[in-house]
This record gives C-alpha cells, sequence and structure tokens, in this order.
C-alpha cells in the first residue's frame, strides 16, 4: 500500500511583545551586561493570544502592569491593556529624585568648566602615573586622551580590591586599572590614587 502525504499550507508566527535587556533599562535600574554575565539573557517573549489578552488577570502584579504607572493600588488594579498588564517591577522613583539634584548640579557648575576641569586631570593622571613609572595604555596625545586612564598592572582585580579598602574606587579591566577623575576629583586626588596603588603593586 503507497501512502501519500501533500502539503497544503504552511503558516508562521512571531509574538509581538519582545522584551529585550535595552528595554529593561529604560525603566529599572540594570544593564544588558549585568543580566547576560548573570543569566545569559538578551531577549525574552511573553506570547498571549490577542484576542484573550484583555480577558487574563495576572495572579502577580507591578506598577507597570497598570493603566497609569505611578498609581498601584493594594485593594484593586486597573491593569493596563494587552501583554502590558502581565509586567512587574515598577518605575525608578528614586533614580527621578537623583538625577534632578544630579542635573542641577551640573547646571551649577557649568558643563564647560566640567569638561575643562576633567582634561585638565586626565592629562595630570597619564602624566604622574608616567612619572611613577607605571604603563599608561590610554593614548597620550590630548587629540585621543579620554577621561578614563588604563594603567596596565598585573592581578588588576587583585588591586582594585584593595584600593577599595582605603576609599579609593577604580575599576579593574584585564590586566589594567581605570582611573576616571572627575570635576570632584583634585590633583591630590590623584597622587594619592596612584601611590597608594604603587604601595600596593610592591607588597603584593
Amino acid at each position: 500500500m503507497n501512502s501519500k502525504a501533500r502539503i497544503t499550507g504552511i503558516g508562521s508566527y512571531v509574538p509581538y511583545k519582545e522584551l529585550t535587556n535595552q528595554d529593561l533599562e529604560q525603566v529599572v535600574d540594570t544593564n544588558d551586561e549585568w543580566i547576560v554575565k548573570r543569566t545569559g539573557i538578551r531577549k525574552r517573549i511573553l506570547y498571549i493570544k490577542r484576542e484573550l489578552s484583555n480577558q487574563l488577570e495576572p495572579r502577580v502584579t507591578g506598577w507597570l502592569g497598570q493603566q497609569e504607572h505611578t498609581k498601584l493600588q493594594h485593594d484593586y488594579s486597573l491593569f493596563a491593556s494587552a501583554t502590558r498588564r502581565f509586567e512587574t517591577g515598577l518605575p525608578s522613583f528614586i533614580s527621578i529624585y537623583a538625577a534632578y539634584e544630579g542635573i542641577k548640579l551640573l547646571r551649577e557648575v557649568g558643563v564647560d568648566n566640567i569638561e575643562l576641569h576633567i582634561k585638565k586631570l586626565s592629562q595630570f593622571t597619564v602624566r604622574y602615573a608616567q612619572k611613577k613609572g607605571l604603563k599608561v595604555s590610554t593614548p597620550p596625545s590630548d587629540k585621543f586622551l579620554t577621561s578614563i586612564i588604563a594603567i596596565e598592572l598585573n592581578n588588576a582585580s587583585c588591586v582594585a580590591k584593595l584600593l577599595k579598602q582605603e576609599n579609593i574606587v577604580v575599576s579593574a579591566r584585564n590586566d589594567s586599572i581605570r582611573i576616571a577623575p572627575h570635576f570632584y576629583n583634585n590633583e591630590e586626588d590623584i597622587k594619592y590614587a596612584i601611590d597608594q596603588l604603587l604601595k600596593i603593586k610592591s607588597e603584593y
């Protein structure tokens, strides 16, 4: 007996609600690097039939799942439409207050003044590090100089942790220590940071 099969049609569907890590960055205090490093997730999809989404009530909800993000009632919920009603979490309200004060301070000091101060501190950081015998991998030319100065160093992660114990905040990237002066720093801060780095380097 011969069996035959015939394809009469094909179809596909791509869910319209795709939430990326970049989307999350806009509403909560997180970033793509943090999420990927810990979970490997770059995007996620919530699929519900469009005609059913408004009929379902979430068992767990949050501020972002409401019609108005700033209004979450404890005794009842006014869910948002479609799949947005299944979102949890809340807007980063505290960031709004922090950003307001930060922007106010920046305007008081002046962006141009900050840029000039950081440029001078960056130049000083390069010169002082080189003077102390450290190898700076950041291009020293003023044309390419950035506010992040990379100093090559073995065991950079360990050194960064020890510097933090001295209230010196730097970042470690592979075999480099990054020093990033800002407008609230001065040359004495830079000297102290590099001198402590050298002290730890000699003892490590």
